[in-house]
């Protein structure tokens, strides 16, 4: 906008660097956005790119590259190490570094390229199908790049993303953030009620297509979330295929293949108790987590429904209740002191009254307890049982159950965490 003002002072349009002024005034208003913002790790990413292209124009270089990239997130880490785990930093770089290697490489959609044989609306109609189609492209790069760490980190990937795009970029594009802008420069004068307005029914749009994109059948793939490990792999891959020319590149598939197929080989947990002791899940018939406590700790279970890619069927009363009516034979029975699942082949207790404690020991592989198991339980008839009481969980946190062969194996947070100079022993 600065630049097309500049341009209509013809003697300053020919005898000035007006693009470089322009990219200088450009670069001051980048960084006040980042202030108003909050500077989070995605608005740093897009102030870092956006300021080194405006010094790109200043000092006549290369604008997009990915050394571009490449010096935005050292400098990003150099302020915030901590970032590089974030799903923040990881899903924001792969895209932006997933389309810049496309597009240095792959330019098949050139704006110029026959435009001056079409004029009126035929000239019109193909810029606006370039700009779709570039959305398409765009949204099906970016998503791709995405999608193994929304894996890692959520279990979860978004079917429809193209079609969200289609419909929500230009609305963002067009109307929310020019409405934005020309509210800041009405506010000195007290006339930003309407650009707010209109602003605001942009974002209610954007908002109304996005509930509408995630209500379509499918309109999201649940999985079990990979593990650390594999999502290294994939950014391995992936950066060898963005870096490397040639052939060399197709190499990156290999990493990214095993890291996209590592959940397929990881055994899932059957049960889970909390840290609290206060819910507990099992595994059912229909592949659900069936939860002893439905109403409790919420945020845990859809924790717990993510990482696995299983969802919540229900409550314990309902499974017993179902199988009282005909339904499949549950996993699970209950009496006045507690309830028995059978996993594998193997019994986890949950036991609900410390008289159920010793015979418990006899006859389950593992047991749940909300008392301390009594010492002489625990070298008596407990020894060689898996116990989960209220000190097991107090210092190593959530447990997970996975149930095998060659017996039943405990995953707790505190293993996954590790010792670390940073985080305290409980």
């Amino acid at each position: 906008g600065l630049r097309a003002l500049l341009a209509l002072h013809e003697p300053t349009a020919l005898r000035r660097p007006i693009k470089k002024w322009a990219a200088a005034a450009g670069l001051a208003a980048a960084f006040l956005y980042l202030l108003l913002a909050g500077a989070t790790v995605p608005t740093q990413r897009a102030f870092l790119m956006t300021g080194l292209v405006l010094l790109a124009v200043l000092t006549d270089r290369k604008a997009i590259s990915l050394r571009l990239v490449a010096i935005a997130a050292a400098l990003v880490l150099l302020w915030q190490p901590q970032a590089l785990v974030g799903a923040s930093f990881q899903l924001s770089f792969a895209a932006v570094t997933a389309l810049v290697a496309v597009y240095e490489s792959w330019r098949p959609l050139k704006r110029e390229e026959g435009a001056a044989d079409v004029e009126g609306l035929a000239r019109l109609g193909r810029r606006a199908s370039l700009y779709l189609l570039l959305i398409v492209a765009t949204t099906l790069i970016a998503g791709a790049a995405t999608a193994p760490f929304a894996l890692h980190h959520f279990g979860r990937v978004a079917n429809y993303g193209v079609v969200g795009n289609l419909l929500a970029i230009p609305l963002m594009a067009w109307l929310v953030m020019p409405m934005g802008v020309l509210s800041m420069l009405a506010m000195p004068l007290g006339l930003e009620s309407w650009p707010l307005a209109a602003m605001g029914w942009g974002i209610q749009a954007i908002l109304d297509i996005a509930h509408w994109v995630a209500a379509l059948p499918g309109a999201s793939l649940q999985v079990a979330a990979s593990p650390a490990w594999a999502a290294a792999l994939v950014a391995v891959g992936g950066l060898w295929a963005a870096i490397w020319r040639g052939r060399w590149r197709r190499l990156g598939a290999l990493p990214v293949a095993v890291g996209l197929l590592a959940p397929l080989s990881i055994p899932q947990p059957q049960a889970i108790v909390s840290e609290t002791g206060r819910q507990a899940a099992i595994l059912g018939p229909d592949g659900g987590w069936w939860l002893s406590h439905p109403r409790r700790e919420k945020f845990a279970t859809g924790v717990w429904a993510e990482q696995t890619g299983r969802s919540l069927a229900g409550g314990w009363p309902e499974m017993l209740q179902a199988a009282g009516l005909g339904a499949t034979g549950p996993p699970l029975a209950c009496g006045p002191l507690g309830c028995h699942a059978r996993l594998g082949g193997r019994v986890i207790a949950f036991s609900r009254d410390p008289r159920s404690l010793k015979e418990d020991c006899r006859n389950a592989d593992v047991l749940v307890t909300g008392v301390v198991m009594p010492w002489a339980l625990r070298q008596g008839e407990c020894r060689g049982r898996i116990v989960i009481d209220p000190p097991a969980r107090v210092t190593l946190g959530t447990h997970a159950l996975t149930v095998g062969p060659d017996g039943v194996r405990v995953r707790t947070v505190e293993a996954a965490r590790g010792a670390r100079p940073w985080s305290r022993p409980r």
